[in-house]
């Protein structure tokens, strides 16, 4: 995709107001992983909740499962590929095909891909994601109460 990432129409609306975005919510530490994924995916959940922490908000665990689901699927499809002898073959008239063990990979790779830039796990996409807002006060409201 070229150019600009879009922004949503709801803040492009409260900017032009001089609003700013409409919260998030506070910020969660360590939540645990739904119980359906398997271990790579929960491996991924907890890598992941280590590398958000301050940005994952509860609305944000959905997400967050599917990129988990799309890395197991990855890495599955990654070690079946592996085991291929070669990632070409030929049907009945010679024609060569990709292997379709190849074409799963690249397809959860691609997904995997997508889906985790929303979270800013990507060089490009890591400037668009703020920091979810604090559960408590601040120190300065401490100081000041």
């Amino acid at each position: 995709m070229r150019g600009r990432y879009p922004s949503a129409l709801s803040q492009r609306t409260l900017e032009k107001r001089g609003g700013s975005p409409v919260s998030r919510g506070a910020a969660i530490t360590d939540p645990p992983p739904p119980r359906q994924l398997d271990k790579t995916a929960k491996a991924e959940w907890v890598r992941l909740c280590r590398v958000l922490a301050g940005v994952l908000t509860e609305a944000d665990l959905g997400l967050l499962e599917a990129v988990c689901i799309a890395f197991s699927r990855w890495r599955f499809a990654e070690a079946q590929a592996a085991k291929l002898k070669s990632t070409w073959y030929s049907d009945s008239r010679g024609t060569p095909h990709l292997h379709p063990a190849v074409t799963e990979e690249r397809r959860a790779r691609e997904s995997f891909a997508k889906l985790s830039a929303e979270f800013g796990l990507s060089p490009v996409s890591r400037h668009r994601v703020a920091p979810a807002a604090e559960s408590g006060r601040d120190e300065l409201e401490e100081l000041l109460a």
